[in-house]
């Protein structure tokens, strides 16, 4: 998994709840500056489940869609490790499967609906 960045680059803190029951909850805990902390203010949490919903959401999303993302992945593909293959002359035929792929891997392991 990546990381998560605070608005200010501080990272956050990933953390599962004690049991409860038969279920653990897992979230994210925002950095407290010692000012924040001063002044009482809590960290802002927000859920695993609900934050990786959230992004898987917005992959599938431009992997079912890519026109957006066809411009900078045609680039990268002419500068990194693929320079002077095919990609760049391909275009959309080259990557277009492949986030068809991915878009049916991140169904069939991770389903979230799509609006």
């Amino acid at each position: 998994m990546g990381k998560l960045y605070w608005h200010d680059g501080r990272a956050y803190t990933e953390h599962q709840s004690s049991a409860r029951g038969k279920k653990r909850y897992g979230y994210y805990v925002s950095p407290v500056t010692p000012d924040e902390k001063a002044q009482g203010v809590p960290p802002f949490t927000i859920s695993t489940d609900e934050l990786h919903q959230s992004v898987t959401h917005h992959l599938r999303h431009h992997f079912r869609e890519p026109e957006s993302l066809l411009p900078n992945l045609i680039a990268l593909a002419g500068s990194g490790p693929f320079a002077g293959q095919s990609a760049n002359a391909q275009g959309p035929q080259a990557v277009g499967p492949g986030l068809g792929a991915a878009d049916q891997l991140l169904d069939r392991s991770l389903p979230v609906a799509l609006d």
